[in-house]
C-alpha cells in the first residue's frame, strides 16, 4: 500500500501553486467580461490597453515567484558538492588509523562554504554558514556581591566553523555563548525543532528575540549583521530509530543573511535539514576525541 505523501506532492506544497491558477483563470475571465462589457459601453480603444496591462502585470508576478523556484535547479548543484565535501570528511576521519578532528574540520570547511553558496543562489542575497557545538560548560556568578563566585553547569554554545574562507582565526578567538541568551539556540534545544525568522530585527526590537551579541545602540543605529536565519539542531531523527533513546543536539548549524524576509519556510528549512542531518555521524566523532583530549569545545 502506498503511504501518504509517496507519489505526490505534500498537501501544503500543491497547495501553494494553486492560488496562481485561479488569478490565471480569473484573468481570462475578466479578459471575457472586459470584452462583453466593451461592446456595450466601453471604448473599444481602452479595453485592449487595460486587458493586457492586467495581463503583463499577472505574467510579471507569476514570473518573479517561478523565478525564485527555479533557482532550486541551480542551487541543488551546488549543494551536492556541499554533500561530495562532507563524504570525503567522513571517510578521511573513519578510514584513518589515528582519527585527526583537525584535519576533518578543515575539510569540513568546504562542505560549509559550499553550504552557504547553495543559499546564496538560492535566495539571491548573501548568505554566510555557522556550525556552533553545543556542550554543557561551567558559568562562574556571584551570588552576593563581595562573595566568592559559584559555578554552575549551563548549556553553550561555540562557533566550530563559519563559511568564510578566511575566518579560521576569528573562529579561535569567539567566546563561546550561553544558550538562555539567545533565542534561536534555546527554541532549537528546547523544541528539537528548527528555529525560522524572517525578520529577526523587527522581533528583537519587540523584546520578542534575545541575541547576547545585540547591543542597546542598534536600536539606533540599525547596524544587524543578519535580519534573516534559520538554525537547525544537529541531532539524531528520532523517527529514524524509535527505539534509541532521544539525544539532545551535540550542534547547531545556522545560515542567516542582512535580506528581510530571504528564505522560504516550506523549501528552505528541508534544503539545509537535509545536510543537517547528514552532518551528524562524522561530526559526533569528532567532537567526542575532542573531548577526550579535553578540549570542551573547539
Amino acid at each position: 500500500m502506498k503511504r501518504m505523501g509517496e507519489g505526490s506532492l505534500p498537501f501544503a506544497a500543491a497547495f501553494t501553486t494553486r492560488p496562481f491558477n485561479v488569478v490565471a483563470n480569473l484573468a481570462s475571465v475578466l479578459g471575457l467580461v472586459v470584452s462583453v462589457a466593451a461592446v456595450f459601453a466601453w471604448d473599444l480603444t481602452i479595453v485592449p490597453l487595460l486587458y493586457v496591462c492586467l495581463v503583463s502585470a499577472f505574467l510579471l508576478v507569476r514570473y518573479v515567484r517561478h523565478e525564485r523556484w527555479g533557482r532550486y535547479a541551480e542551487g541543488v548543484q551546488v549543494m551536492e558538492r556541499a554533500y561530495r565535501r562532507l563524504t570525503e570528511a567522513t571517510d578521511a576521519l573513519a578510514s584513518a588509523a589515528s582519527p585527526d578532528p583537525g584535519a576533518f574540520l578543515v575539510t569540513l570547511q568546504g562542505s560549509l562554504s559550499a553550504f552557504a553558496e547553495a543559499f546564496t543562489l538560492v535566495t539571491g542575497s548573501n548568505c554566510r554558514a555557522t556550525l556552533k557545538e553545543l556542550y554543557s560548560g561551567e558559568v562562574h556568578s556571584l551570588a552576593k556581591p563581595g562573595s566568592a563566585s559559584e559555578a554552575s553547569k549551563s548549556l553553550c554554545a561555540a562557533t566550530v566553523l563559519r563559511s568564510e574562507v578566511d575566518s579560521g582565526p576569528a573562529v579561535y578567538d569567539e567566546a563561546p555563548v550561553l544558550v538562555e541568551e539567545n533565542s534561536d539556540f534555546l527554541e532549537a534545544v528546547e523544541t528539537g525543532k528548527p528555529f525560522f525568522s524572517n525578520d529577526l530585527e523587527a522581533a528583537w526590537l519587540r523584546g520578542e528575540y534575545r541575541n547576547s551579541h545585540w547591543t542597546d545602540d542598534m536600536r539606533t543605529t540599525r547596524a544587524f549583521p543578519y535580519r534573516s536565519a534559520i538554525v537547525w539542531p544537529v541531532r539524531v531523527d528520532p523517527r529514524s530509530n524509535p527505539r534509541a533513546t532521544p539525544e539532545k543536539a551535540i550542534a547547531f548549524l545556522c545560515v542567516d543573511t542582512q535580506r528581510r524576509g530571504a528564505f522560504v519556510r516550506l523549501a528552505d528549512v528541508a534544503f539545509g535539514g537535509a545536510y543537517a542531518h547528514a552532518l551528524y555521524p562524522a561530526l559526533a566523532q569528532a567532537l567526542r576525541l575532542m573531548s577526550a583530549t579535553g578540549r570542551t569545545h573547539v
